[in-house]
């Protein structure tokens, strides 16, 4: 149970980050992308409907990447019509990856050419929903800073999601291996990535078996 408590600790701190940034505005262009399109075999039902807090693993993200107004878009496959169903998806853009038995690259790829105006791109995977409010932020601060880096958050010495990617690598990501994904890129330009540490244990935390789910966020009845 302390486990269980210490994981929602940042749910209930991003519960305060949303009011503090709800009307926040930014200059920047960066476009969110969240990754959903999988088919969720190993759970066994939608990742991205999963309870967290009383909200869906998406809508959680989702929550906290407006929190820090980055305009979203989310690419569905799998399970499209139950999670566009269950799931207030109004203010971004959807899109629907025809095989994502492909891999996450191949949704990232069909994502990047809804941002050619976007300066950079937050990719984050559903299945990394106890990232915060926080760690978002940082990333943006930090891409303010350093706007060609490739943006890594790290808990401890393991590097995590979601990664910020400037435009200048995003050819780099259309044409890199599907079966080795975006960490191709992260790998090839070792050189231009800032591995950011931040206080979030969930930047590490890919929640994809029940076992998982059971570990990090406990029992819907908890």
């Amino acid at each position: 149970m302390n486990r269980h408590r210490s994981l929602y600790l940042p749910l209930l701190l991003d519960a305060v980050l949303v009011e503090r940034f709800r009307n926040a505005t930014m200059d920047r262009m960066i476009r969110s992308i969240i990754l959903a399109a999988g088919s969720s075999t190993r759970m066994g039902q939608a990742k991205a409907l999963l309870d967290i807090g009383g909200l869906s693993f998406l809508a959680h993200i989702l929550r906290n990447h407006r929190a820090v107004s980055l305009p979203v878009t989310i690419v569905l496959g799998d399970h499209q019509a139950e999670i566009q169903a269950a799931v207030d998806l109004s203010d971004a853009v959807v899109l629907i990856n025809p095989r994502p038995e492909d891999g996450p690259l191949s949704s990232l790829r069909i994502a990047l050419e809804s941002a050619e105006q976007a300066e950079a791109v937050v990719v984050h995977p559903v299945d990394h929903p106890l990232v915060s409010v926080g760690t978002l932020q940082t990333l943006l601060d930090v891409h303010d800073e350093s706007p060609d880096g490739i943006i890594v958050p790290a808990f401890g010495a393991r590097r995590g999601h979601p990664v910020l990617f400037p435009r200048r690598y995003f050819q780099d990501l259309r044409a890199a291996p599907l079966d080795q994904g975006a960490r191709y890129v992260v790998r090839t330009h070792a050189e231009s990535v800032i591995s950011v540490e931040v206080m979030d244990e969930g930047v590490i935390h890919n929640i994809d078996t029940p076992t998982d789910y059971s570990r990090l966020i406990g029992s819907k009845t908890d």
